[in-house]
This record gives structure tokens, C-alpha cells and sequence, in this order.
């Protein structure tokens, strides 16, 4: 049962203003006395002096002792003249100090609040206050009045101060009006608020299940979750049809609001026509935007294609042969054939398995370009990729978001069709990562006359995001690909090479064969979860450790195809952390406990902070009185403020794919017919490659077979193959 207490905010020990988890000490009346008391939960924008009226429970924490998590709050304002002045003083209105209040409340007293509601221009009448001050405190005073309204709006809705913190933040001072007039606009305009939770809102203010602003809502929702699963586009009939069953909806009102949100290109539809991986041959629904960046990559492809050749003169072999005794390497004659084709044309794939010498073929391309005097630049998607690609050619490699500069402020790129990479050359690994819309950025930043070269493994799982760039460029036959199938005999001497291979075309594994020789792949046979559970973290914590001397927090990785369930992500961390680092708790963010030593993951892009997504380091310390923590990636130390916490998560065990652009020395992965929905052959493929020195699988013998089997990959909806046969034949 929830307590309810009011007190008045002593001071504010944390505040984030992106989220509105806040810190706080609260001081309340108890029976004659008064009580300091530390209360955490969301509070848009709190303030010292303001007096609030809290929902919630008293819970105990590990380090900080006891705390009342804020459930839902209101903000009491004060009746007396002292009470008023203090309020008024204490910041909350941008611009009115302790001096400026007393003067305010001396000339109006009891009435002041009335007056900034209604009739603000009075102020001009107290000493201080000229124009440009009282603009200053009619929108700082709107912008609160705006907040405690929306949170008295929102709660009385049973939605929580979270929500109302990102509602804000997308409308601020007009939120209540644009939530009372369009409450779907919740699951449109404000991140993270879906339809479900903008539905309700609706319903509870009298909207009817027939309205055409829930209908158009609803069919970009189910849009959306179609580009959530990969898709750049919905099959019509796929979309009518999962509408209707969310919306409870008849064809004609979905048919109406399909073409309402055309005419205002909210979304773009068009004929079927052929689609390699679509045998629907309904109309294909686009959201605007990708349907934009589809068409251009497509364009801006074969625009670089027309350009004539990075270098085209007979002397490029007898170049190569140079450069290959200053690499101490010889290529193969199929290797040799794909990096001079790199100079023949503007636009080239490179792809291949691991073993097959993609990294070889990259160096060499590298050098003969330096060679010829081409400014050559290096990038891949993720941090971890880059960093791989800087150690093994010698040169610097940048994510792509940092390459074209992306501010996550304004969510734009530096570098653009108006301020393009000056570069003769750029070479992309992990291609198969690249989704449609960093492509289109991308490739919107490429001068004509740069030659472009995408390396990396098809067979790997596709981008996070929407799209399947790399596998549609190769399949519409229109740009040169030099797919690499020759396994060199160094490789060949390992078993996960040989073992990806064949996961590869299907065929069995090349298991242990029970003596004690060490080699670098085991199968360890489970049927029960509770056995592969045991058994991960027995194998993880001691038997690696103890046979390939192997450290357990810098050296293995758990990957594992679920972050729900017994062996998921979320477990199995709980799980491994209580085995590899105990101790108490330093840290706590939602549902995640941290603890000095910790391994964790960044998930976003943080270029304030040089940390990208995938990176991975260990937790060393935190203080809330700071309200900073200490992370160790590799030999750096990097702080973090509290509001960037939210972007780190424990790290023993990833998902396959944010281990995707990564290699660790060691990968220890469960494989049980409880991921029916994720037995793959390109995700086992995926996590088996992450391995350097050692991949250990753990699980059922059935759902190694039907991941091997499953050549199937999930069905992505794209346009970008037909596009660019169609663009080819311009």
C-alpha cells in the first residue's frame, strides 16, 4: 500500500533533466517534528523550496540505507506570503532570485500568483524588472505551470512522471493542449510512448475506437514495428491485416487512412513489382523516409559507378607485386584479381568467411592506393570494428558516425552532399552491419570521383536496423563483388574456421574427439536449461580458466540468441556476476545492480565521452555525491555522469548481435530448442566467428541441427535489389 508524505525539498542531490530521476531531500513534518528524509523517483525539473505532496514506498538499499522510491507526486503551492517568497526565490522561475521574490511579494503579496498567471505586465511596476527581464519570467514561469499541469494531467491518466518527462521535452510548454487535442500524437512524436500506452490516454478521454487519428496512429505503429523487425517496407495486405487485428478496424477505415497518410507523404505506396525477398504481391507501404533513402542509395550507387576508375593504367600489377614485398605476403591469384578490380572500378564488394583473407586484401588495397597517392580513409559501424581495422592495417579507422561527424543533438551529419569526405578512397569493414538509412547518409557524403569498397561476411546476421545492404547489392549482380571462397592452410588448422564453413553449407561439425588434446572448438552436449546454465557457468568460471589459462572477465564471452529466459542475457548476467564478482552493490539503475569490478557493455554512440556501441570495460567505481561512475575500457578511464548510466548494461553475456563487429579470445554460447524463433544458420554462424582462440557451444545436439538447417534467415522487406537493376538499366 502506498504511503503518502509531504515535505519540502531541501536540496536536490541528482537531477537528470533528460529522464527526470531525481535525488532528493525531503524535510516532513512527523507528528510535531521535522524529518529529513532522501527520496529518489521522477521529478520534472525540482526544486530547492518547492513543497511536494509524494506517493510511494520505503525501500532499503544496499549502500545508501533507507529511501522512499517516489511512485507519483504533486507539487503544493504555498499559501502564506514566507511561504511564497521562498518558493518564488528558489530558482524555479530562470532569472528571479531570493531579492527579486521579496520585492515581488512586498508589492503583491497573497495575489502574486494570480498576477504571473493572469496578468504578468503588472511585474513591470517592481523595481528590477524591465522588458526583457519579464519576458524572461513569463516563459520560465509558463514552462512550470506547463510541467505541473501535464504531470497532474498525466497522473490522474495512470501515466507515470517518466513519460511526462520525454512528452515535455518534444512539447514543452504546449504538452497538455497537444496531448489533449491528438494524444496519439504520444506514439508519433515522443520516443520511447507507444500506441498502446497513446491509446489508452485516448480512450480515457473519450476519443472513439473509430476516430481517424487513432486509425492513421495505429497503421504507422504497425509501420513501424514492421522497420523494428528489419523491414524497409509492409506488403499491404500484411499491414491491412495487422492493423486490423490491433485496431479492431474494418478494411474501408484502414484503406482511408492509407491514403489520407500518402497525401501527406507521411508514408509512400507503391506497386509490388519484383522483390527477391518477397512473395507477396501486394502493394509495398514504405514510412516517407526510407522509402527516400532506399531510392537514393540506389541513385547515388550508380551515380559513383558512372565516375571513371580510381586508377587505370597497366603498370597496377606489376605495382602490386611491389607492394606485396613490402607486406612480406603473397596474394593468392584470387585475392590478387580482387584488389586490382578495387582500381578498375569506383564501386566494389569484398566478401568472404573468416580464413579467406578479406584482412589481407584490405592491407594490399591499402598500400597500392598510399602507393598511388589516393587519400584513403577507414571506417566500419561499431567502435569495436573500427578498433579491429586500425590494429590490423596500421592506420586509423573511425565508426561511420563519427566519420561524417554525427551530432546527436540535432541528429545530423557535418558531412553531407553539401560538405562531402574529402577522401579519393574509402574502404568499409563489417558492411553487412551498415542499415539503409546510415547508408543513404553515407553515401550522400562521398564526392563523385571517391572510389568506395564494402567488406564483409553476407553470411553474417544482418544490420540491427532496417535494411539488407550488403546482401542486396551483391544479389542485384549490378556492382562487382569479389566473393573470396579459397580457405588459406593457416586457417585450415582451425577448427572454428573450418567449423564456420560448414555451419556455413550445412554440413555436420568437426567435433572433439574425447582425448586430452587441446583445440580450439567444443561441443558440450546439454539437453536440460538448467544443465546448460550449470554448465556455462562452470565452463566459463573455472574449466577455460583452469585449461587454456584464460581470464574470465577479460578473456570469455557468453553470447547467447535470447535476452529473455533462463540462459538469456538478462540470467545469465545476474547469474555469472554473483559467480565472477561478488560484493555489494555500488550502483543501481532500474533493474540493474552494479558492482565495483563489473564488466559493461556501452550500447549507444557517445562521442563526448569517446565510448561507442559495443564497447566493453570494467566498472571500477561510483558516488552518487559525485554522481559520476568510473569505467576502465582497455587502458583508458572514462567518467561518466549519471545521466549517461543509462547506456551502460552488465556485460558477461551479449546477445549475438551486439557481438556483431567484435572478436574475443574465447566465446562460450548456450543452443537450446527453447530458441526455437532464433535457431539460424547466419546467427550460430555469427557467434562461432566471434571467436579467436576458442568457441565452446553448450546445449542440445536438436538445436544445433535445426540451427545449422535453417538457411532460411528471417524475411526482411526490401526494395534496394530491384532498385538498382531497375537504375542500371538508365
Amino acid at each position: 500500500m502506498d504511503i503518502e508524505l509531504q515535505g519540502r525539498i531541501e536540496k536536490v542531490l541528482f537531477s537528470n533533466a533528460d529522464n527526470g530521476y531525481a535525488v532528493l531531500v525531503l524535510r516532513c513534518s512527523s507528528n510535531a517534528d521535522m524529518q529529513d528524509i532522501t527520496a529518489v523517483g521522477t521529478i520534472l525539473s525540482p526544486r530547492v523550496g518547492e513543497t511536494l505532496i509524494v506517493h510511494g514506498t520505503w525501500i532499503e538499499h544496499q549502500r545508501f540505507g533507507r529511501q522512499f522510491q517516489i511512485k507519483r507526486h504533486e507539487t503544493v503551492i504555498p499559501t502564506s506570503v514566507e511561504g511564497l517568497e521562498r518558493y518564488l526565490g528558489s530558482g524555479l522561475i530562470k532569472g528571479l532570485g531570493p531579492d527579486l521574490a521579496g520585492r515581488i511579494i512586498k508589492k503583491f503579496g497573497h495575489n502574486t500568483l494570480e498576477i504571473l498567471d493572469s496578468d504578468p505586465d503588472q511585474l513591470l511596476k517592481v523595481s528590477g524588472i524591465g522588458k526583457a527581464k519579464l519576458a524572461g519570467i513569463k516563459d520560465s514561469w509558463s514552462q512550470q505551470h506547463g510541467i505541473r499541469n501535464l504531470m497532474l494531467f498525466l497522473q490522474e491518466h495512470d501515466i507515470g512522471p517518466g513519460v511526462a518527462a520525454r512528452i515535455y521535452r518534444r512539447f514543452g510548454a504546449n504538452s497538455l493542449s497537444a496531448v489533449r487535442d491528438n494524444p496519439y500524437c504520444l506514439a508519433t512524436e515522443v520516443s520511447g510512448i507507444g500506441f498502446i500506452t497513446a491509446d489508452q490516454v485516448a480512450m480515457k478521454l473519450g476519443f472513439s475506437r473509430s476516430n481517424p487519428k487513432r486509425i492513421k496512429a495505429g497503421l504507422l505503429y504497425v509501420l513501424h514495428e514492421f522497420s523494428s523487425d528489419g523491414h524497409v517496407y509492409a506488403p499491404r495486405d500484411m499491414l491491412l491485416q495487422r492493423a486490423a487485428d490491433i485496431l479492431e478496424a474494418g478494411t474501408a477505415e484502414l484503406t482511408s487512412a492509407i491514403n489520407a497518410l500518402a497525401l501527406r507523404s507521411e508514408i509512400v505506396v507503391e506497386p509490388a513489382g519484383a522483390r527477391l525477398t518477397d512473395s507477396d504481391s501486394s502493394e509495398c507501404v514504405y514510412p516517407a523516409m526510407l522509402h527516400s533513402c532506399e531510392q537514393q542509395i540506389s541513385i547515388r550507387l550508380r551515380e559513383l559507378q558512372k565516375a571513371s576508375p580510381a586508377r587505370q593504367h597497366k603498370k597496377m600489377a606489376s605495382l602490386l607485386d611491389a607492394v606485396e614485398r613490402t607486406l612480406s605476403f603473397k596474394l593468392s591469384k584470387q585475392q590478387a584479381q580482387a584488389v586490382l578490380r578495387v582500381f578498375e572500378t569506383r564501386v566494389q564488394v569484398i566478401t568472404g568467411g573468416p580464413g579467406t583473407g578479406k584482412t589481407t586484401i584490405v592491407q594490399a588495397v591499402l598500400q597500392l592506393a598510399l602507393h598511388e597517392h589516393l587519400n584513403v580513409m577507414l571506417a566500419a559501424p561499431t567502435g569495436r570494428a573500427a578498433k579491429r581495422m586500425t590494429e590490423t592495417t596500421g592506420r586509423e579507422a573511425k565508426t561511420l558516425h563519427r566519420l561524417l561527424k554525427y551530432d546527436f543533438q540535432s541528429n545530423t551529419f557535418e558531412h553531407n552532399a553539401g560538405n562531402p569526405l574529402d577522401c579519393g578512397m574509402l574502404i568499409v569493414d563489417e558492411a553487412s552491419m551498415i542499415d539503409t538509412y546510415l547508408m543513404y547518409q553515407l553515401l550522400c557524403a562521398l564526392k563523385p570521383g571517391t572510389a568506395l569498397v564494402l567488406v564483409g561476411d553476407v553470411h553474417q546476421l544482418p544490420s540491427v536496423g532496417p535494411g539488407n545492404i550488403l546482401a542486396d547489392i551483391i544479389n542485384s549482380s549490378v556492382v562487382p563483388v569479389a566473393e573470396l571462397t579459397e580457405i588459406f592452410r593457416q586457417a585450415q588448422q582451425s577448427r572454428i574456421v573450418m567449423n564456420a564453413h560448414r555451419i556455413n553449407s550445412g554440413s555436420g561439425l568437426l567435433e572433439h574427439d574425447g582425448s586430452d588434446r587441446l583445440v580450439d572448438f567444443y561441443f558440450v552436449e546439454k539437453e536440460d536449461p538448467d544443465a546448460v546454465l550449470k554448465s556455462i557457468i562452470e565452463i566459463t568460471a573455472e574449466r577455460i580458466p583452469a585449461r587454456f589459462k584464460l581470464n574470465p572477465m577479460h578473456d570469455v564471452q557468453v553470447i547467447t540468441p535470447m535476452h529473455k529466459g533462463l540462459i538469456g542475457t538478462e540470467n545469465l548476467n545476474r547469474e555469472l556476476q554473483q559467480i565472477l564478482n561478488p560484493g555489494y552493490v555500488i550502483l543501481e539503475r532500474g533493474s540493474r545492480s552494479f558492482r565495483a569490478g563489473d564488466k559493461v557493455m556501452q550500447v549507444k554512440n557517445n562521442y563526448d565521452l569517446d565510448v561507442f556501441n559495443g564497447d566493453i570495460g570494467i566498472l571500477t567505481d561510483a558516488s552518487a555525491e559525485k554522481k559520476n561512475a568510473l569505467v576502465m575500457f582497455d587502458d583508458r578511464a572514462v567518467s561518466y555522469d549519471f545521466s549517461d548510466l543509462d547506456d551502460l548494461v552488465p556485460a558477461y553475456a551479449i546477445s549475438v548481435h551486439k557481438s556483431q563487429g567484435s572478436e574475443f579470445p574465447a566465446v562460450v554460447m548456450p543452443l537450446l530448442t527453447q530458441h526455437y524463433i532464433m535457431l539460424q544458420r547466419n546467427l550460430l554462424y555469427t557467434a562461432v566467428t566471434r571467436g579467436r582462440r576458442l568457441v565452446v557451444l553448450v546445449g542440445s545436439r536438436k538445436a544445433l541441427a535445426l540451427a545449422i538447417a535453417n538457411d532460411k534467415p528471417r524475411l526482411r522487406y526490401t526494395g534496394l535489389c530491384e532498385r538498382l537493376r531497375e537504375t542500371s538499366k538508365d
